[in-house]
């Protein structure tokens, strides 16, 4: 009779972890359900993509940016999966639902960073539309590098696609292939750090314009419209840590084993290199609550514009009603925001 093999513990995922999973599982549900309202109240792609990120932590999964909310939605499932291989012996036996888990997490960061990114561009678009932003020289060609959409969603794709290969390979019975799958999801992580990175620049750069408009001066306007930045900056920075420790720890997959040696150097650059990547005590704290605290801050009203604000916006500061002297283009009642 032959000894059935608990994927769930192989990968680092133990029964002890089961309450901080359903409670993952069950705090996805009052964003997800939000995020559905504003995506039809405002008609704006950044809460569709919040809501494929909350169903990546459920077992649900569908092409990205394919206009439903799936961030929220994989977060969901990819928990509730989670849960499932923490307490029960059947799911954590069958090793389709660990490659499952696996893959609908991976795609639901997608995302998160997505709709971040969306909402930069928007604000940025609001600020400076079919202007410079006052940027010269570098900053001038970064920023007009970065604010191409189409690359970003290229870019993210291919992360999603060797994100879903690798966690499919990293299953196989083949030595081989799981070596493969590794270093699949290895650069997927990568491009994804990459991708934060730009990200966490270009609200750099938003700040500087905001900063120079005066935003913060405005009066009668949504908390989430004259502290935006501020909002954004903390969802780059929760993106950039949940990134940066999965990343650091991608070659300390396994739960059994000894450490390679390691020198100070290598600490220095990879603090997180004597952790597994699934320890409950550091995965929670490091990589699912960042994410969930990124979430929220979506939630602030009046941080998100609708496409018809974007419209307005782009029409009253084409009109000049938007100056570098602060003027802030919601004096006229017409254009008034609107409250979430």
């Amino acid at each position: 009779m032959s000894t059935k093999i608990n994927y769930a513990v192989f990968d680092g995922i133990h029964r002890s972890e089961l309450p901080a999973a359903i409670i993952f599982t069950v705090i996805y549900v009052p964003p997800l359900l939000i995020s559905i309202l504003l995506a039809f109240r405002k008609k704006t792609s950044v809460y569709r993509s919040l809501v494929l990120f909350s169903l990546s932590k459920s077992g649900y999964m569908t092409v990205v940016f394919a206009g439903s909310n799936l961030l929220l939605l994989a977060r969901l499932v990819s928990f509730a999966l989670r849960s499932a291989l923490a307490g029960n012996t059947s799911a954590a036996e069958n090793e389709s639902v660990l490659i499952a888990e696996q893959v609908i997490y991976s795609v639901g960061f997608a995302g998160l960073i997505y709709s971040a990114y969306t909402l930069i561009i928007d604000r940025d678009e609001m600020m400076n539309p079919g202007d410079t932003g006052g940027r010269t020289g570098i900053f001038l060609l970064l920023g007009r590098v970065l604010k191409y959409r189409n690359v970003m969603r290229l870019t993210i794709t291919v992360a999603i696609i060797l994100g879903i290969c690798g966690g499919v390979k990293a299953g196989d019975t083949d030595p081989s292939q799981r070596t493969a799958g590794s270093a699949l999801r290895e650069t997927a992580l990568y491009i994804f750090l990459v991708v934060v990175c730009v990200l966490n620049a270009l609200t750099l750069l938003l700040a500087a314009d905001e900063r120079r408009v005066g935003v913060w001066e405005w009066d009668h306007v949504a908390f989430g419209e004259r502290y935006g930045i501020l909002i954004l900056l903390v969802i780059a920075l929760m993106c950039l840590t949940r990134e940066a420790y999965l990343v650091s720890t991608t070659s300390n997959l396994a739960t059994v084993g000894i450490l390679p040696p390691l020198n100070v150097f290598q600490l220095l650059i990879r603090p997180y290199l004597c952790l597994q990547q699934n320890n409950a005590a550091a995965f929670y704290p490091l990589a699912a609550l960042p994410e969930f605290i990124a979430v929220m801050m979506f939630m602030v009203p009046g941080l998100v514009p609708s496409k018809i604000e974007l419209l307005e916006r782009a029409n009253s500061s084409k009109s000049g009603r938007v100056t570098d002297s602060g003027i802030s283009m919601t004096q006229d009642p017409r254009y008034t925001p609107n409250r979430v």
